[in-house]
């Protein structure tokens, strides 16, 4: 069976797991390997700080939260993607903004610019927090161009995308702050795990003392909270914080895997790659600049319930492409009501779904999965992008 997770992986987590407890660790809690796990991540992909914490989703909450804080926040308003993630949504929802879903453009499923530029000039100083699609990096330039043009904070979710790269810079360089997922199945797995990542340094204090409950252990040497009672200090709590710390045997688990990184997200762009070159979907096929560090690869084709079909009698794992658009999704209809504005991104949402690329898979295998797509070729292209609803 080709999986869309790396079932082999899980083999070397319990081993590299066995070889940290025989190390005689001080602790098993956040210390001194988290440290080395956030400042090699940090070197890794050339930003000035990580803060590691205990997934991706809690990683754009903690963002998020740092960005009010901070007073970096505008207005209460964001516009994410229709196509992303809930915990790219909920955040904002759960700090009462009002959420603006911008659609999908056709070549890499990342935010359609036209779209977000109409947004933009509606909502100017909103938060625009765009998500690189299974890997694929969005037009992130002409997105930080808008956002600037606009007075817009821009915050990437690059928790599918870890290791992509455009304009020469890895994906995450290019907003204030960004995210990364180091869950099963991601780029880079710390089995349960995520990054925040900034080069400000008042934005690293925040999210330092976010992560932490508020309180000011991590962040010693900072004036406005410095101890006066050095007793009473060590629970004294200086903004509304949680606790979303990482674990040493997640941060070693990460330290290991950054060791081969770069190796594993070349050969996942050749994957990405090889099923480019072999699937004959003249429906739609992704056409994507840079370096496609590739979680997935996406499909879109109108004979998808047929092709999912063939798959799974393939023993071929497959699953929607994402969760579809959010305007379908139960919490953002209760919220907002159901409208369909974003037109790309409900095709997306009805014909979508991805198949699987990681290092247990050879060339052979998506030659195998692109071939029983291929049986389904219609000479359908998918609609031109419609022009979106007010």
């Amino acid at each position: 069976m080709i999986k869309l997770i790396d079932t082999e992986m899980w083999r070397e987590d319990l081993k590299l797991i066995n070889e940290f407890i025989h190390t005689n660790p001080k602790q098993l809690s956040q210390g001194e390997v988290v440290k080395e796990f956030e400042n090699t991540f940090a070197r890794t992909f050339g930003i000035k700080y990580a803060v590691y914490v205990n997934s991706g989703s809690s990683a754009n909450l903690l963002m998020a939260y740092a960005a009010i804080e901070e007073g970096l926040v505008k207005t209460r308003t964001a516009i994410v993607p229709a196509l992303s993630w809930s915990t790219t949504v909920s955040p904002w929802m759960q700090f009462g903004f009002k959420v603006v879903l911008c659609d999908s453009n056709q070549k890499n499923l990342g935010m359609d610019c036209t779209h977000l530029q109409r947004l933009c000039e509606e909502n100017p100083g909103a938060v625009v927090m765009p998500v690189h699609v299974l890997g694929m990096p969005a037009d992130i330039v002409e997105i930080r161009d808008i956002a600037n043009r606009n007075e817009c904070l821009l915050l990437e979710d690059c928790c599918e995308a870890m290791g992509s790269m455009a304009a020469g810079k890895y994906l995450g360089s290019f907003g204030a702050m960004a995210t990364y997922s180091c869950f099963t199945g991601h780029q880079l797995s710390t089995i349960e795990g995520g990054v925040v990542v900034t080069d400000n340094d008042k934005l690293y204090i925040m999210l330092k003392l976010l992560r932490s409950h508020g309180w000011n252990r991590d962040v010693p040497g900072v004036p406005e909270y410095e101890a006066v009672d050095t007793f009473q200090d060590r629970f004294n709590f200086y903004v509304p914080g949680y606790n979303l710390r990482g674990q040493e045997i997640n941060a070693w688990l990460g330290i290991n895997r950054l060791a081969r990184f770069r190796q594993e997200s070349e050969y996942r762009e050749r994957l990405f790659m090889a099923y480019n070159e072999r699937m004959q979907n003249k429906y739609w096929k992704p056409v994507a600049s840079g370096f496609v560090s590739a979680m997935a690869y996406p499909v879109i084709h109108r004979d998808r319930e047929k092709i999912v079909a063939d798959l799974v009698m393939n023993d071929i794992e497959t699953r929607p492409l994402i969760a579809g658009s959010m305007e379908y999704q139960p919490m953002f209809v209760k919220r907002y009501g159901f409208k369909v504005n974003c037109q790309f991104a409900e095709q997306v949402h009805k014909y979508g779904f991805y198949v699987p690329i990681h290092c247990a898979m050879g060339v052979d295998d998506s030659d195998s999965i692109s071939d029983i797509i291929n049986k389904y070729y219609i000479e359908d292209v998918v609609n031109e992008h419609p022009k979106n609803a007010d």
